[in-house]
């Protein structure tokens, strides 16, 4: 059970956009790639700017969640299109069986490395001249957010920031989570969220049974990384204006004055469930709860992201 149920929560309703996604297209930036890593052949979907310079880009990796793949991801998200309107490089790589090993061992194959495996891509991706390795960025949903925080937890040296979706921290990783350094943090998470619960707890399937991994809640994951980063001991809190959707209000805490200018924002979405703010609504609602249209998950993450560098 623990396993195929590993493998159907988070992020596994993301598995139905890989029989959506398109095929990827040369001619639309985007192309299909691979390195070898740990005996392995690792893949990965790379998007670049139409009509802008492509090199020594900033670099946005964004993580599928289990079940899913990086094309699905690509479709999911915005984060394509904003790049051909601001100028970075994406990179949507695919988990070994689309999934991510993100710390809590609930996976078939515990022991793949997929924190050397994304470093391996990011190392080469600005060997090749792609990516500045000075502005290197993780964004992920579910166990791809997990994954993400997993990097900032052992990786700071090279990941400058990192956003995460309907993905709080892991009680397995926290005692452990020690960065090097600060590492700029960006939390979204809806309230409703029905897999991987708002105020913490056991992460359930999609059945509604337990996975046996706990999470912190939304509040608690803002203040551990508050302390990793040295930040101010409370947020400042305010609300987003409702836009489209009134019933789905967004408050943001934020916590300043952290070290080396790093900073700490986790947004509420009153409503919201498993699901990407402002991206497709994948699964019918009593799948996977709402899709908030009052937050723009791609552009709040790249505003973020473009004020830290390593």
């Amino acid at each position: 059970m623990g396993v195929r149920a590993s493998l159907a929560v988070c992020g596994f309703v993301v598995a139905v956009l890989a029989l959506r996604a398109a095929v990827v297209r040369q001619d639309s930036g985007t192309r299909a790639g691979n390195i070898h890593f740990d005996g392995r052949n690792r893949t990965y979907v790379l998007h670049l700017p139409a009509g802008k310079p492509r090199a020594g880009l900033p670099l946005v990796i964004v993580l599928h969640g289990a079940g899913g793949h990086g094309r699905g991801m690509e479709r999911l998200t915005g984060f394509s299109p904003l790049a051909d309107r601001t100028g970075f490089a994406v990179a949507y790589p695919d988990g070994l069986w689309r999934q991510w090993n993100d710390g809590r061992g609930r996976i078939a194959f515990p022991r793949t490395d997929d924190v050397g495996f994304l470093l391996a891509l990011v190392d080469h991706l600005t060997r090749d001249g792609t990516a500045d390795p000075h502005r290197v960025y993780v964004a992920g949903i579910s166990n791809g957010g997990m994954m993400a925080q997993r990097l900032a937890c052992e990786a700071s040296d090279t990941i400058a920031a990192v956003a995460s979706v309907a993905a709080t921290l892991p009680e397995k990783i926290e005692p452990d989570c020690l960065p090097q350094r600060p590492v700029s943090m960006l939390l979204m998470h809806g309230t409703k969220d029905p897999l991987v619960p708002y105020k913490g707890g056991m992460i359930t399937s999609p059945h509604g049974m337990p996975t046996g991994s706990r999470v912190l809640s939304l509040a608690a994951t803002a203040r551990f990384w508050a302390a990793r980063d040295g930040c101010a001991d409370s947020p400042e809190s305010s609300s987003l204006p409702g836009r489209v959707d009134g019933n789905m209000t967004v408050r943001l805490a934020h916590y300043g004055s952290c070290r080396d200018h790093a900073a700490v924002e986790a947004y509420t979405i009153e409503g919201g469930g498993h699901t990407w703010p402002g991206g497709l609504q994948y699964l019918p609602v009593f799948v996977i709860g709402k899709t908030s249209r009052n937050l723009n998950a791609d552009e709040r993450m790249w505003e973020f992201f473009k004020r830290a560098a390593r």
